[in-house]
């Protein structure tokens, strides 16, 4: 699969951490006590504001956007990809957790296309119930796009 989906994620989870740097600053920039219009805060707080909340909606996007990344590529793989096997090499899980009863897997599979071993990974979510559905050494169907050398497993 295309590094993209991942890099969104490293990148949404920098911004993330960086989003509190603006946050923290925005407080030692707070006035006195007592109530104020927006418009008399003092300007270094609503700069910060701002940033914070940019900073949070880029995180948002870049980590839900990974997901549908992720998604559409392996929808495309589908659509125009040729079936064949491959076996898989590593399965590592990526952190997501879907209603405490999925894990999202990545999987690094490797295929021979064309007389030429290609590695590539693709994500899925799995049951915690069933866990030996998937085992490294294993053979499994896929669907392999070269043009954009996506993949995506085959149920």
């Amino acid at each position: 699969m295309s590094n993209i989906p991942r890099i969104m994620r490293v990148v949404g989870w920098i911004v993330f951490a960086c989003m509190w740097i603006p946050f923290i600053l925005m407080f030692f920039n707070m006035p006195g006590e007592g109530s104020y219009e927006f418009n008399e805060l003092p300007r270094n707080m609503i700069i910060f504001l701002g940033l914070t909340l940019g900073m949070m909606f880029i995180a948002m996007g870049l980590l839900f956007g990974s997901s549908m990344a992720s998604w559409l590529l392996k929808k495309m793989a589908e659509s125009r990809g040729e079936r064949m096997t491959a076996r898989i090499i590593k399965m590592k899980h990526t952190g997501l957790v879907v209603n405490r009863s999925m894990d999202e897997v990545r999987f690094t599979l490797e295929l021979n296309y064309m007389g030429e071993t290609v590695e590539a990974s693709t994500e899925k979510l799995l049951s915690r119930y069933s866990p030996l559905t998937y085992q490294e050494g294993m053979m499994v169907n896929v669907m392999y796009d070269p043009g954009t050398k996506t993949i995506a497993l085959v149920d």
